[in-house]
C-alpha cells in the first residue's frame, strides 16, 4: 500500500510539473526574479550604505542584509573572488582611532568572541601592518591583517578592516579578505575608493 501512495503522489507531481510547463511557469518565473533582481540592484546602488553606482562592473554586490543584527553589504570582485562587507554598526563598535592602536587585535578578537558564531572563530589572528585607505570620499586608517580558521576548507585569509566615521551617518566598519596569498590591497582601495556617502 505505501508503494502505491509514493507512485501516485509521484505521478501528481509530475503531472503538476508539466502543467505548471505548459502555461508558461519557468518564463514567468523568469520575468519576475529579473523584475526583483533589477529593483533590488538599484536600491543597492544607492541605499543608507552609501552610494555604489559607481563601481566598475568587475565588483558585483551580491547581497544587501543583515550581519550580527547590523546591515550590511556583500560583495565581490568576479575575477579574484575577493570579498568586501560594509557593516552599518549603529552601536560604536569600533573607532577610527582604535584602528590605528597597538590593542587592534586584542579588541577584533574579542568582538569576534561576543558573536554567537563560535564555528568561524580564527584560532589564529594577527594584524600585519597599519596605513590608510581612501573610501567614502575621505582618507581613513586601515589595518591588514591574517587569520587562520580551522573549521573551514582553505581557511588561510588575509585581509584589510577600516572604520569610516560620519558625522551624518552610523559609522561602517569596510572588511576585506581573500584566501591567503589572493588578497589584493589595491583591489581593496579600487572598491572601497568607488563608494560615497
Amino acid at each position: 500500500m505505501g508503494c502505491l501512495k509514493k507512485l501516485i503522489n509521484t505521478i501528481i507531481i509530475a503531472f503538476a510539473v508539466i502543467g505548471f510547463v505548459s502555461v508558461g511557469g519557468p518564463e514567468w518565473v523568469s520575468q519576475n526574479i529579473t523584475k526583483l533582481t533589477q529593483n533590488n540592484k538599484m536600491f543597492e546602488q544607492k541605499s543608507e550604505l552609501g552610494d555604489f553606482s559607481k563601481l566598475d562592473s568587475e565588483f558585483e554586490i551580491d547581497k544587501s542584509m543583515d550581519f550580527f543584527g547590523y546591515k550590511g553589504v556583500l560583495a565581490e570582485h568576479n575575477v579574484s573572488g575577493q570579498k568586501f562587507v560594509i557593516l552599518d554598526t549603529k552601536d560604536v563598535l569600533l573607532t577610527e582611532k582604535d584602528i590605528k592602536s597597538e590593542d587592534l587585535e586584542d579588541k577584533l578578537m574579542s568582538l569576534i568572541k561576543k558573536q554567537k558564531r563560535n564555528s568561524i572563530t580564527p584560532n589564529e589572528f594577527k594584524i600585519t601592518s597599519h596605513s590608510s585607505l581612501k573610501a567614502y570620499g575621505k582618507t581613513v586608517p586601515c589595518a591588514r591583517f591574517t587569520a587562520k580558521i580551522k573549521k573551514m576548507p582553505m581557511g588561510n585569509f588575509n585581509g584589510m578592516i577600516a572604520v569610516v566615521e560620519s558625522d551624518k551617518k552610523n559609522p561602517k566598519i569596510l572588511i576585506s579578505a581573500n584566501q591567503g596569498n589572493k588578497y589584493s590591497q589595491l583591489i581593496t582601495q579600487q572598491f572601497f575608493g568607488q563608494i560615497s556617502e
